[in-house]
Protein backbone atom coordinates (compact mmCIF):
# COMPACT_ATOMS: atom_id res chain seq x y z
CA UNK A 1 0.00 0.00 0.00
CA UNK A 2 1.40 3.87 -1.15
CA UNK A 3 2.15 6.00 2.07
CA UNK A 4 -0.30 9.34 1.44
CA UNK A 5 2.59 11.48 2.01
CA UNK A 6 4.66 9.37 -0.60
CA UNK A 7 2.23 9.54 -3.52
CA UNK A 8 2.91 10.85 -6.85
CA UNK A 9 -0.16 13.43 -6.21
CA UNK A 10 2.06 14.45 -3.13
CA UNK A 11 4.59 15.12 -4.91
CA UNK A 12 3.56 16.78 -8.28
CA UNK A 13 2.10 19.20 -5.73
CA UNK A 14 5.37 19.25 -3.94
CA UNK A 15 7.23 20.62 -6.98
CA UNK A 16 4.79 22.84 -8.49
CA UNK A 17 4.79 24.75 -4.67
CA UNK A 18 8.59 24.55 -5.27
CA UNK A 19 8.66 25.79 -8.85
CA UNK A 20 6.33 28.75 -7.86
CA UNK A 21 8.23 29.94 -5.02
CA UNK A 22 11.33 29.96 -7.13
CA UNK A 23 9.77 31.78 -9.68
CA UNK A 24 8.37 34.17 -6.93
CA UNK A 25 11.37 34.85 -5.56
CA UNK A 26 13.05 35.55 -8.98
CA UNK A 27 9.85 38.10 -9.36
CA UNK A 28 10.72 39.79 -6.72
CA UNK A 29 14.51 40.40 -7.30
CA UNK A 30 14.22 41.25 -10.81
CA UNK A 31 11.01 43.72 -9.87
CA UNK A 32 13.24 45.52 -7.84
CA UNK A 33 16.44 45.53 -9.99
CA UNK A 34 14.06 46.99 -13.16
CA UNK A 35 12.48 49.13 -10.72
CA UNK A 36 15.54 50.84 -9.82
CA UNK A 37 17.46 50.72 -13.63
CA UNK A 38 13.42 52.08 -14.52
CA UNK A 39 14.33 55.06 -11.97
CA UNK A 40 17.53 55.86 -13.07
CA UNK A 41 16.65 56.21 -16.96
CA UNK A 42 13.62 58.66 -16.10
CA UNK A 43 15.69 60.50 -13.80
CA UNK A 44 18.45 60.81 -16.10
CA UNK A 45 16.32 61.09 -19.13
CA UNK A 46 14.46 64.32 -17.34
CA UNK A 47 17.84 66.28 -16.05
CA UNK A 48 20.47 65.26 -18.45
CA UNK A 49 21.27 68.60 -19.54
CA UNK A 50 20.73 69.67 -15.83
CA UNK A 51 24.80 70.19 -15.41
CA UNK A 52 24.34 72.19 -18.66
CA UNK A 53 22.16 74.52 -18.03
CA UNK A 54 24.04 75.21 -14.44
CA UNK A 55 27.71 75.48 -16.23
CA UNK A 56 26.05 78.36 -18.60
CA UNK A 57 23.99 80.01 -16.02
CA UNK A 58 25.57 82.97 -14.15
CA UNK A 59 26.92 81.62 -11.17
CA UNK A 60 29.50 79.98 -13.12
CA UNK A 61 31.01 83.15 -14.91
CA UNK A 62 34.09 83.51 -15.87
CA UNK A 63 35.50 85.33 -12.70
CA UNK A 64 34.11 83.06 -10.41
CA UNK A 65 36.89 81.37 -8.24
CA UNK A 66 35.75 77.68 -8.10
CA UNK A 67 38.33 76.98 -5.90
CA UNK A 68 37.54 79.40 -3.81
CA UNK A 69 35.00 80.51 -1.32
CA UNK A 70 32.55 81.21 -3.47
CA UNK A 71 31.48 77.76 -4.46
CA UNK A 72 29.73 77.05 -0.96
CA UNK A 73 26.96 79.65 -1.64
CA UNK A 74 26.38 78.28 -4.95
CA UNK A 75 25.85 74.82 -4.02
CA UNK A 76 23.25 75.94 -1.53
CA UNK A 77 21.07 78.07 -3.28
CA UNK A 78 21.49 74.70 -6.23
CA UNK A 79 20.22 72.00 -3.10
CA UNK A 80 17.76 74.48 -2.22
CA UNK A 81 16.33 74.12 -5.81
CA UNK A 82 16.67 70.04 -6.11
CA UNK A 83 17.63 68.84 -2.88
CA UNK A 84 18.18 65.45 -4.67
CA UNK A 85 21.60 66.23 -6.82
CA UNK A 86 24.78 66.34 -4.81
CA UNK A 87 27.26 68.66 -6.96
CA UNK A 88 31.02 67.73 -7.59
CA UNK A 89 33.58 70.32 -9.29
CA UNK A 90 36.51 67.63 -10.97
CA UNK A 91 39.45 68.09 -12.82
CA UNK A 92 40.07 66.33 -16.42
CA UNK A 93 41.58 63.51 -14.79
CA UNK A 94 38.31 63.53 -12.68
CA UNK A 95 39.40 63.89 -9.47
CA UNK A 96 37.27 65.85 -6.85
CA UNK A 97 38.29 69.46 -6.05
CA UNK A 98 35.02 70.81 -4.32
CA UNK A 99 31.78 68.74 -3.11
CA UNK A 100 28.01 69.24 -1.69
CA UNK A 101 28.52 66.39 0.76
CA UNK A 102 29.57 66.56 4.48
CA UNK A 103 33.17 65.82 3.85
CA UNK A 104 32.80 62.84 6.59
CA UNK A 105 31.05 61.17 3.92
CA UNK A 106 33.07 61.11 0.47
CA UNK A 107 34.73 58.19 0.25
CA UNK A 108 36.36 58.70 -2.98
CA UNK A 109 38.91 61.21 -4.35
CA UNK A 110 38.43 60.29 -8.11
CA UNK A 111 35.77 59.35 -10.77
CA UNK A 112 35.83 57.39 -13.19
CA UNK A 113 36.18 59.40 -16.29
CA UNK A 114 34.84 57.08 -18.92
CA UNK A 115 31.35 57.32 -18.18
CA UNK A 116 31.60 61.36 -18.06
CA UNK A 117 32.66 61.34 -21.97
CA UNK A 118 30.18 58.84 -22.75
CA UNK A 119 27.12 61.26 -21.69
CA UNK A 120 28.81 63.97 -23.39
CA UNK A 121 29.50 61.77 -26.57
CA UNK A 122 25.69 61.96 -26.71
CA UNK A 123 24.85 58.06 -25.72
CA UNK A 124 21.38 57.63 -25.97
CA UNK A 125 21.20 53.64 -24.36
CA UNK A 126 19.98 55.39 -20.72
CA UNK A 127 20.72 55.24 -17.95
CA UNK A 128 24.58 55.37 -18.16
CA UNK A 129 25.65 55.16 -14.79
CA UNK A 130 28.50 56.34 -13.17
CA UNK A 131 30.57 56.82 -9.32
CA UNK A 132 28.81 57.71 -6.50
CA UNK A 133 31.17 59.54 -3.88
CA UNK A 134 29.02 58.29 -0.96
CA UNK A 135 28.55 54.87 -2.18
CA UNK A 136 31.16 53.43 -4.60
CA UNK A 137 29.29 50.01 -4.39
CA UNK A 138 26.46 51.38 -5.97
CA UNK A 139 26.69 53.53 -8.99
CA UNK A 140 24.23 55.84 -10.12
CA UNK A 141 22.57 57.94 -12.59
CA UNK A 142 24.09 61.58 -12.99
CA UNK A 143 24.63 64.67 -15.34
CA UNK A 144 27.28 66.07 -16.22
CA UNK A 145 28.97 69.20 -18.40
CA UNK A 146 32.70 70.29 -19.41
CA UNK A 147 33.63 73.42 -17.95
CA UNK A 148 35.51 75.70 -19.96
CA UNK A 149 37.79 78.96 -19.10
CA UNK A 150 39.60 80.82 -21.82
CA UNK A 151 38.27 77.97 -24.19
CA UNK A 152 40.35 75.49 -22.27
CA UNK A 153 38.61 72.49 -20.64
CA UNK A 154 39.50 73.23 -16.85
CA UNK A 155 37.35 70.60 -15.76
CA UNK A 156 33.21 69.33 -15.01
CA UNK A 157 30.64 69.53 -13.43
CA UNK A 158 29.19 66.25 -12.03
CA UNK A 159 26.21 65.91 -10.64
CA UNK A 160 24.86 62.76 -8.53
CA UNK A 161 20.88 62.43 -9.23
CA UNK A 162 18.99 60.74 -6.65
CA UNK A 163 21.92 61.23 -4.02
CA UNK A 164 21.65 59.98 -0.44
CA UNK A 165 18.28 61.17 0.50
CA UNK A 166 17.01 60.22 -2.79
CA UNK A 167 18.22 56.78 -2.44
CA UNK A 168 16.83 55.93 1.06
CA UNK A 169 13.23 57.34 -0.23
CA UNK A 170 13.80 54.77 -3.55
CA UNK A 171 14.74 51.95 -0.13
CA UNK A 172 11.60 52.80 1.58
CA UNK A 173 9.72 52.74 -1.42
CA UNK A 174 11.08 49.23 -3.03
CA UNK A 175 10.92 47.99 0.84
CA UNK A 176 7.27 48.78 1.81
CA UNK A 177 5.32 48.35 -1.36
CA UNK A 178 7.05 46.49 -4.61
CA UNK A 179 8.36 43.92 -2.19
CA UNK A 180 5.56 43.54 -0.27
CA UNK A 181 3.02 43.36 -3.32
CA UNK A 182 5.71 41.22 -5.19
CA UNK A 183 5.05 38.95 -1.80
CA UNK A 184 1.57 39.17 -2.06
CA UNK A 185 1.67 38.15 -5.48
CA UNK A 186 4.02 34.57 -4.64
CA UNK A 187 1.84 33.77 -1.66
CA UNK A 188 -1.41 34.21 -3.53
CA UNK A 189 0.88 31.89 -6.92
CA UNK A 190 1.75 29.40 -3.94
CA UNK A 191 -2.03 29.43 -3.33
CA UNK A 192 -3.42 28.88 -6.45
CA UNK A 193 -0.65 26.09 -7.57
CA UNK A 194 -1.51 24.36 -4.42
CA UNK A 195 -5.08 23.92 -5.73
CA UNK A 196 -4.46 24.04 -9.58
CA UNK A 197 -1.68 21.56 -8.94
CA UNK A 198 -4.16 19.17 -6.68
CA UNK A 199 -6.68 19.15 -9.46
CA UNK A 200 -4.57 18.95 -12.59
CA UNK A 201 -2.37 15.99 -10.58
CA UNK A 202 -5.74 14.05 -9.65
CA UNK A 203 -7.06 13.85 -12.82
CA UNK A 204 -3.38 12.88 -14.24
CA UNK A 205 -2.77 10.12 -11.81
CA UNK A 206 -6.18 8.84 -11.91
CA UNK A 207 -5.45 7.31 -14.89
CA UNK A 208 -2.41 5.84 -13.28
CA UNK A 209 -4.00 4.69 -10.63
CA UNK A 210 -6.48 2.85 -12.48
CA UNK A 211 -3.45 1.19 -14.67
CA UNK A 212 -1.96 0.65 -10.88
CA UNK A 213 -4.97 -1.35 -9.60
CA UNK A 214 -5.29 -3.51 -13.03
CA UNK A 215 -1.45 -4.57 -12.62
CA UNK A 216 -2.38 -5.63 -8.51
CA UNK A 217 -5.05 -7.01 -9.50
CA UNK A 218 -3.72 -9.27 -12.04
CA UNK A 219 -0.68 -10.33 -9.64
CA UNK A 220 -3.39 -11.42 -7.02
CA UNK A 221 -5.00 -13.50 -9.63
CA UNK A 222 -1.75 -15.48 -10.11
CA UNK A 223 -1.88 -13.83 -13.61
CA UNK A 224 -4.97 -15.93 -14.65
CA UNK A 225 -7.70 -12.83 -15.24
CA UNK A 226 -6.20 -10.58 -18.17
CA UNK A 227 -7.86 -7.25 -17.39
CA UNK A 228 -10.10 -5.53 -19.50
CA UNK A 229 -8.34 -3.36 -21.97
CA UNK A 230 -9.11 0.42 -21.21
CA UNK A 231 -9.96 2.88 -23.81
CA UNK A 232 -7.09 5.07 -25.26
CA UNK A 233 -8.41 8.18 -26.38
CA UNK A 234 -5.70 10.80 -25.57
CA UNK A 235 -2.23 9.00 -27.20
CA UNK A 236 -0.01 10.34 -24.61
CA UNK A 237 2.84 8.52 -22.73
CA UNK A 238 0.10 7.11 -19.97
CA UNK A 239 -2.03 5.31 -23.00
CA UNK A 240 1.10 4.10 -24.42
CA UNK A 241 2.10 2.53 -20.94
CA UNK A 242 -1.17 1.00 -19.83
CA UNK A 243 -1.30 -0.94 -23.96
CA UNK A 244 1.84 -2.15 -23.23
CA UNK A 245 1.19 -3.51 -19.68
CA UNK A 246 -2.12 -4.99 -21.45
CA UNK A 247 -0.11 -6.29 -24.07
CA UNK A 248 2.03 -8.16 -21.74
CA UNK A 249 -0.86 -8.91 -20.12
CA UNK A 250 -2.61 -10.79 -22.54
CA UNK A 251 0.67 -12.34 -23.01
CA UNK A 252 1.75 -13.61 -20.18
CA UNK A 253 -1.51 -15.39 -20.05
CA UNK A 254 -1.20 -16.72 -23.35
CA UNK A 255 2.42 -18.40 -22.59
CA UNK A 256 0.86 -19.87 -19.10
CA UNK A 257 -2.16 -21.50 -21.36
CA UNK A 258 1.07 -22.88 -23.48
CA UNK A 259 2.78 -23.81 -20.33
CA UNK A 260 0.03 -25.30 -18.98
CA UNK A 261 -1.21 -27.16 -22.10
CA UNK A 262 2.77 -28.26 -22.58
CA UNK A 263 2.92 -29.67 -18.97
CA UNK A 264 -0.76 -31.60 -20.05
CA UNK A 265 1.19 -33.28 -23.12
CA UNK A 266 4.09 -33.90 -20.86
CA UNK A 267 1.96 -35.83 -18.32
CA UNK A 268 0.20 -37.39 -21.17
CA UNK A 269 3.21 -38.49 -22.79
CA UNK A 270 4.68 -40.43 -19.56
CA UNK A 271 1.53 -42.20 -19.26
CA UNK A 272 1.36 -43.21 -23.25
CA UNK A 273 4.95 -43.95 -22.71
CA UNK A 274 4.47 -46.07 -19.78
CA UNK A 275 1.67 -48.06 -21.23
CA UNK A 276 3.65 -48.72 -24.61
CA UNK A 277 6.44 -49.71 -22.74
CA UNK A 278 4.53 -51.61 -19.94
CA UNK A 279 2.84 -53.83 -22.64
CA UNK A 280 6.08 -55.24 -24.44
CA UNK A 281 8.11 -55.15 -21.35
CA UNK A 282 5.37 -57.59 -19.21
CA UNK A 283 5.95 -59.99 -22.51
CA UNK A 284 9.17 -60.07 -22.74
CA UNK A 285 9.37 -60.70 -18.64
CA UNK A 286 6.69 -63.37 -19.29
CA UNK A 287 8.67 -65.41 -22.27
CA UNK A 288 12.25 -65.11 -20.03
CA UNK A 289 10.30 -66.30 -17.03
CA UNK A 290 8.83 -69.14 -19.06
CA UNK A 291 12.26 -70.09 -20.77
CA UNK A 292 13.53 -70.05 -17.06
CA UNK A 293 10.84 -72.08 -15.09
CA UNK A 294 10.19 -74.64 -18.03
CA UNK A 295 13.78 -74.72 -20.20
CA UNK A 296 14.03 -78.36 -19.46
CA UNK A 297 10.38 -79.29 -20.21
CA UNK A 298 10.47 -77.35 -23.36
CA UNK A 299 11.61 -79.08 -26.70
CA UNK A 300 13.71 -77.09 -28.83
CA UNK A 301 10.98 -75.78 -31.06
CA UNK A 302 9.13 -74.10 -27.68
CA UNK A 303 12.37 -72.89 -26.67
CA UNK A 304 13.36 -71.06 -30.31
CA UNK A 305 9.10 -69.63 -30.33
CA UNK A 306 9.65 -68.23 -27.02
CA UNK A 307 13.38 -66.43 -28.08
CA UNK A 308 12.15 -65.34 -31.34
CA UNK A 309 8.94 -63.37 -29.26
CA UNK A 310 11.21 -62.31 -26.50
CA UNK A 311 13.34 -60.76 -29.34
CA UNK A 312 10.58 -59.35 -31.44
CA UNK A 313 9.69 -57.68 -28.34
CA UNK A 314 12.99 -56.64 -27.52
CA UNK A 315 13.55 -55.02 -31.00
CA UNK A 316 10.34 -53.00 -29.92
CA UNK A 317 11.25 -51.49 -27.26
CA UNK A 318 14.38 -50.92 -29.02
CA UNK A 319 12.23 -48.80 -31.88
CA UNK A 320 10.06 -46.87 -29.48
CA UNK A 321 13.30 -45.69 -27.88
CA UNK A 322 14.80 -44.67 -30.59
CA UNK A 323 11.74 -42.76 -31.94
CA UNK A 324 11.48 -41.02 -28.97
CA UNK A 325 15.12 -39.65 -28.96
CA UNK A 326 14.35 -38.58 -32.71
CA UNK A 327 11.21 -37.00 -31.96
CA UNK A 328 12.93 -35.24 -28.81
CA UNK A 329 16.08 -34.35 -31.13
CA UNK A 330 13.92 -32.85 -33.92
CA UNK A 331 11.78 -30.84 -31.51
CA UNK A 332 15.11 -29.25 -30.02
CA UNK A 333 15.79 -24.95 -31.39
CA UNK A 334 18.91 -26.68 -33.01
CA UNK A 335 17.99 -29.70 -34.93
CA UNK A 336 20.84 -30.36 -37.09
CA UNK A 337 19.90 -30.48 -41.21
CA UNK A 338 22.10 -30.83 -43.66
CA UNK A 339 20.54 -29.64 -46.98
CA UNK A 340 21.73 -31.33 -50.63
CA UNK A 341 20.10 -31.36 -53.51
CA UNK A 342 18.77 -34.42 -54.96
CA UNK A 343 15.56 -36.07 -57.26
CA UNK A 344 12.07 -36.70 -54.99
CA UNK A 345 11.58 -39.18 -58.27
CA UNK A 346 14.73 -41.56 -56.96
CA UNK A 347 13.65 -41.10 -53.61
CA UNK A 348 10.52 -42.88 -53.69
CA UNK A 349 11.90 -45.57 -55.99
CA UNK A 350 14.50 -46.37 -53.50
CA UNK A 351 11.84 -46.62 -50.55
CA UNK A 352 9.10 -48.49 -52.31
CA UNK A 353 12.10 -50.76 -53.29
CA UNK A 354 12.70 -51.76 -49.64
CA UNK A 355 8.98 -52.35 -48.99
CA UNK A 356 8.32 -54.08 -51.70
CA UNK A 357 8.70 -57.47 -49.97
CA UNK A 358 6.86 -56.41 -46.67
CA UNK A 359 4.21 -55.44 -48.95
CA UNK A 360 4.27 -58.91 -50.70
CA UNK A 361 4.02 -60.35 -47.04
CA UNK A 362 0.63 -59.06 -46.77
CA UNK A 363 -0.43 -59.65 -49.75
CA UNK A 364 -0.26 -55.49 -50.59
CA UNK A 365 0.36 -54.00 -53.93
CA UNK A 366 2.85 -50.90 -53.80
CA UNK A 367 3.58 -48.64 -56.85
CA UNK A 368 6.08 -45.85 -57.08
CA UNK A 369 4.43 -43.70 -59.56
CA UNK A 370 6.98 -41.67 -61.26
CA UNK A 371 5.96 -40.83 -64.91
CA UNK A 372 8.29 -37.92 -65.62
CA UNK A 373 11.24 -37.62 -63.89
CA UNK A 374 12.93 -34.50 -62.82
CA UNK A 375 11.74 -33.56 -59.63
CA UNK A 376 14.27 -31.53 -57.37
CA UNK A 377 14.16 -30.81 -53.61
CA UNK A 378 17.07 -29.35 -51.81
CA UNK A 379 16.62 -30.62 -48.28
CA UNK A 380 18.22 -33.02 -45.61
CA UNK A 381 17.74 -36.19 -47.88
CA UNK A 382 18.47 -38.44 -44.50
CA UNK A 383 15.46 -36.39 -42.74
CA UNK A 384 13.08 -36.32 -45.82
CA UNK A 385 13.91 -40.31 -46.25
CA UNK A 386 12.97 -41.34 -42.94
CA UNK A 387 9.66 -38.88 -43.32
CA UNK A 388 8.75 -41.23 -46.55
CA UNK A 389 9.66 -44.01 -44.77
CA UNK A 390 7.31 -43.52 -41.66
CA UNK A 391 4.47 -42.73 -44.14
CA UNK A 392 4.41 -45.71 -46.25
CA UNK A 393 5.01 -47.59 -43.52
CA UNK A 394 1.97 -46.53 -41.75
CA UNK A 395 0.12 -47.01 -44.77
CA UNK A 396 0.86 -50.56 -45.54
CA UNK A 397 0.15 -51.31 -41.88
CA UNK A 398 -3.43 -49.97 -42.53
CA UNK A 399 -3.99 -51.29 -45.56
CA UNK A 400 -5.41 -55.05 -45.58
CA UNK A 401 -5.11 -57.91 -47.87
CA UNK A 402 -5.44 -57.00 -51.02
CA UNK A 403 -5.44 -53.25 -50.71
CA UNK A 404 -2.57 -51.38 -52.47
CA UNK A 405 -0.64 -48.23 -51.83
CA UNK A 406 0.63 -46.31 -54.68
CA UNK A 407 3.51 -43.06 -54.14
CA UNK A 408 3.56 -40.27 -56.95
CA UNK A 409 5.59 -36.78 -57.35
CA UNK A 410 4.58 -33.64 -58.72
CA UNK A 411 4.61 -30.09 -59.18
CA UNK A 412 2.56 -27.71 -58.03
CA UNK A 413 2.92 -23.93 -57.35
CA UNK A 414 6.86 -24.29 -57.06
CA UNK A 415 6.12 -27.05 -54.85
CA UNK A 416 7.47 -30.93 -55.08
CA UNK A 417 4.71 -32.61 -54.03
CA UNK A 418 4.84 -36.24 -52.04
CA UNK A 419 1.51 -38.24 -52.38
CA UNK A 420 1.07 -42.19 -50.21
CA UNK A 421 -2.35 -43.37 -51.48
CA UNK A 422 -3.80 -46.04 -49.51
CA UNK A 423 -6.93 -48.04 -49.64
CA UNK A 424 -6.93 -48.68 -45.80
CA UNK A 425 -9.50 -48.25 -43.14
CA UNK A 426 -9.58 -44.47 -43.26
CA UNK A 427 -10.44 -42.57 -40.53
CA UNK A 428 -13.43 -40.04 -40.06
CA UNK A 429 -12.76 -36.27 -40.73
CA UNK A 430 -12.95 -35.16 -37.37
CA UNK A 431 -9.75 -37.29 -36.55
CA UNK A 432 -7.23 -35.81 -39.41
CA UNK A 433 -5.95 -33.01 -37.24
CA UNK A 434 -5.02 -35.78 -34.86
CA UNK A 435 -3.36 -38.61 -36.24
CA UNK A 436 0.28 -36.42 -36.07
CA UNK A 437 -0.04 -36.54 -32.59
CA UNK A 438 2.30 -38.62 -30.43
CA UNK A 439 0.85 -41.69 -29.67
CA UNK A 440 -2.18 -41.77 -31.69
CA UNK A 441 -2.80 -44.90 -32.46
CA UNK A 442 -2.61 -46.53 -28.90
CA UNK A 443 -5.10 -43.60 -27.77
CA UNK A 444 -7.21 -44.51 -30.18
CA UNK A 445 -7.02 -48.49 -29.68
CA UNK A 446 -5.66 -49.72 -32.65
CA UNK A 447 -3.34 -52.19 -31.10
CA UNK A 448 -4.20 -54.92 -34.01
CA UNK A 449 -1.18 -53.32 -35.44
CA UNK A 450 2.63 -53.17 -34.47
CA UNK A 451 4.65 -49.77 -34.12
CA UNK A 452 5.36 -46.90 -31.80
CA UNK A 453 2.45 -44.32 -32.35
CA UNK A 454 5.20 -41.87 -33.01
CA UNK A 455 5.78 -42.12 -37.13
CA UNK A 456 3.46 -39.33 -38.38
CA UNK A 457 4.77 -36.61 -36.07
CA UNK A 458 8.24 -37.29 -36.57
CA UNK A 459 7.16 -37.28 -40.59
CA UNK A 460 5.21 -33.96 -39.90
CA UNK A 461 8.36 -32.22 -37.70
CA UNK A 462 10.74 -33.31 -40.50
CA UNK A 463 8.93 -31.57 -43.21
CA UNK A 464 8.19 -27.99 -40.76
CA UNK A 465 11.98 -27.90 -40.28
CA UNK A 466 12.22 -27.88 -44.15
CA UNK A 467 9.45 -25.18 -44.10
CA UNK A 468 7.40 -27.70 -45.96
CA UNK A 469 3.72 -28.62 -45.46
CA UNK A 470 1.84 -32.16 -44.70
CA UNK A 471 -1.60 -32.64 -45.16
CA UNK A 472 -4.35 -35.61 -45.00
CA UNK A 473 -7.32 -36.42 -46.56
CA UNK A 474 -9.32 -39.49 -45.05
CA UNK A 475 -12.55 -41.71 -45.68
CA UNK A 476 -13.56 -44.39 -43.43
CA UNK A 477 -12.74 -47.95 -45.15
CA UNK A 478 -12.19 -46.01 -48.40
CA UNK A 479 -8.35 -45.38 -47.98
CA UNK A 480 -6.28 -42.11 -46.96
CA UNK A 481 -3.85 -39.81 -48.83
CA UNK A 482 -0.84 -38.48 -47.11
CA UNK A 483 1.00 -35.93 -48.81
CA UNK A 484 3.47 -33.69 -47.95
CA UNK A 485 4.92 -30.79 -50.24
CA UNK A 486 8.93 -28.94 -50.50
CA UNK A 487 9.85 -25.69 -52.29
CA UNK A 488 11.16 -26.76 -55.24
CA UNK A 489 15.06 -26.90 -56.53
CA UNK A 490 16.41 -26.32 -60.06
CA UNK A 491 18.93 -29.04 -61.22
CA UNK A 492 22.31 -28.62 -61.33
CA UNK A 493 23.16 -27.69 -64.78
CA UNK A 494 25.04 -30.69 -66.62
CA UNK A 495 28.21 -30.44 -68.00
CA UNK A 496 28.43 -31.22 -71.86
CA UNK A 497 31.85 -31.41 -73.08
CA UNK A 498 32.19 -31.51 -76.80
CA UNK A 499 32.48 -34.57 -78.95
CA UNK A 500 36.23 -35.28 -80.63
CA UNK A 501 36.28 -33.79 -84.25
CA UNK A 502 36.91 -36.28 -86.78
CA UNK A 503 40.71 -37.02 -87.76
Amino acid sequence: MIHPLRGFTVKLIALLVFLIALLGVFQVVLTIKTTRLHLMQVDQSLNRELAAHIVQDKWFSSGTDLLGGEFKPIVDRLMSINPTAEIYLLDREGTILRYSAPPEQIKLDKIAIEPIETLIAGKTDLPIVGDDPRDPSSPKAFSTAPIEIDGQLSGYLYVVLGGHAYQSATDMFVGNQILRLSLLIMVVGLGLAIVFGALVSHLLVRRLRRLSDSMIAFADNEFRLAPEPATLASGDEVDALTAAFHGMARRIQEQLSDLEAIDLSRRELIMHISHDLKTPLAGLNGYLETLKMKWEQLDQGERQTYLDSSLALSRQLEQMIADLFELARLNTAEAPLTPETFSMDELVQDVCMRFQFEAKAGEITLDALVAAPGHFVTADIGLVERALTNIIDNAIKFTPTGGSVSVSVSRRDEKVVTKVVDTGVGMPECEHANIFDRFYRIEHGRTETSGTGLGLAIAKRIIELHDGQIDVTSKIKKGTTLSFRLPIALPAPVEQTASPSPL
